[in-house]
């Protein structure tokens, strides 16, 4: 019985985690301020590189290059850094 409870517990909180995707996004940051280099990472189930792009863009609306993409298969690992044009 405390086996099922604790099983339904951690399924909730799973879920009301992946309910608010806002909440777990992470913000855009410099990795290099003298070049201008911006870093984010879009890891997890909440982010898709999708999630990384659309920062990517709403940081640099004249477009930008991409300097490096990491992707990892352990923890859904994913970083973007690159440089508004």
């Amino acid at each position: 019985m405390k086996l099922l409870l604790i099983t339904v517990l951690l399924a909730l909180s799973a879920c009301t985690a992946l309910s608010n995707p806002n909440a777990a996004m992470q913000p855009v940051g410099y990795k290099n301020v003298q070049e201008k280099i911006m870093f984010t990472t879009c890891s997890g189930s909440v982010e898709e590189w999708g999630s990384c792009f659309a920062k990517a863009k709403k940081t640099c609306p004249n477009s930008y290059d991409v300097i490096e993409r990491v992707e990892s298969a352990v923890g859904g690992k994913r970083e973007l850094t690159f440089k508004c044009k």
